[in-house]
């Protein structure tokens, strides 16, 4: 069929199609950003700046109290430090993982599911990571953008797929790394409706870095996503994997 007979049936032309998808996939990346953005500017309006507010107060009225008051509000105000620290540490670690720096993708990974620990109508996580994963250190960039969809992956199986277990594998060697996140939530169907908002993420994250992304589901079993990464030669370099 030509593209002329299928815009005359009401069909788009698959360059249309094209087209039309990546204004939703833009729009909708706007969206998330945007939704970052706010977030993290209520957690510092909202959490730090009430903190911050108080350490001043308590600092001032230390300022002219007496060696018995200050005495008493000494630990107050090395609590409320601790705690600016904490919220700090908090909204960093939403923008990029300390830990990823640190310790690398393995540790950042770890660190990110004893955030959520399991109980009563959580998920159980579970993180297989071969010995060489556990210490090898990828560029920065690539690093950043698996932990990420490793994340968006996570956040997807415990808030929309309602999984009661998650499956996450780390593999790899220098130039070469392997991503696996399965559950066994609901799934979902790939031909009902447009991209989902966590999917679009994962897709753009490893396409910035030239990986291969492959999300699988089904209704009523479950999700996969599988992201392959492997360095560029000089040869190849200008030529990116787009993901599946």
């Amino acid at each position: 069929m030509s593209a002329d007979t299928a815009t005359g049936q009401g069909l788009k032309p698959p360059a249309a199609t094209t087209r039309d998808e990546l204004t939703q996939l833009n729009r909708r990346l706007l969206d998330q950003e945007k939704q970052t953005s706010r977030r993290l500017a209520q957690s510092l309006h909202d959490e730090l700046g009430q903190t911050l507010a108080a350490l001043r107060l308590h600092w001032e009225a230390c300022r002219g109290a007496s060696a018995a008051q200050r005495e008493l509000m000494d630990p107050r105000i090395a609590e409320l430090i601790v705690l600016a620290n904490r919220q700090v540490r908090g909204v960093l670690a939403e923008l990029r993982p300390p830990l990823l720096d640190e310790l690398g993708l393995a540790a950042a990974i770890d660190n990110e599911i004893q955030q959520h620990p399991a109980s009563a109508g959580t998920a159980r996580i579970e993180l297989h990571a071969g010995a060489t994963a556990q210490l090898q250190r990828w560029p920065a960039d690539i690093e950043y953008a698996v932990f990420m969809v490793t994340r968006e992956a996570l956040l997807n199986a415990q808030r929309h797929a309602q999984a009661r277990h998650i499956h996450v594998t780390l593999d790899g060697a220098d130039g070469h790394l392997e991503l696996g996140v399965t559950d066994d939530g609901r799934g979902f169907d790939p031909g009902a409706g447009g991209p989902h908002l966590g999917l679009v993420g994962m897709r753009e994250r490893a396409l910035a870095i030239g990986a291969r992304l492959r999300i699988d589901g089904s209704p009523g079993h479950g999700t996969m996503v599988a992201l392959t990464w492997e360095q560029a030669d000089e040869a190849g370099a200008d030529e990116p994997h787009l993901p599946d």
